[in-house]
């Protein structure tokens, strides 16, 4: 089982991040710091997803880059944010 106070801890160091920028909604704070980990991590959560959309009758196939942090534990997650306060 997981060590249930590691909750407590990750949710003290997101908290800490969203005062210091009080005009981000909660989840673009959660993609942004996405985002960022995966960049720190040579973007090992960047993923690249093809779609196919039609418009006007015109088929257009485009590339985009998402990420996906499912599979990263929480301690790594909180060592990152403990580095990204300290910037």
């Amino acid at each position: 089982m997981r060590n249930p106070e590691r909750i407590d801890r990750v949710l003290n160091l997101i908290k800490e991040i969203w005062v210091k920028q009080p005009d981000t909604r909660f989840l673009q704070l959660i993609n942004n710091l996405t985002w960022e980990f995966s960049k720190q991590n040579n973007n090992r959560l960047h993923k690249t997803v093809y779609q196919k959309e039609e418009h006007n009758h015109v088929i257009v196939f485009g590339e985009k880059t998402i990420v996906n942090g499912f599979h990263v534990e929480d301690g790594e997650f909180e060592k990152f944010l403990e580095g990204y306060l300290d910037k």
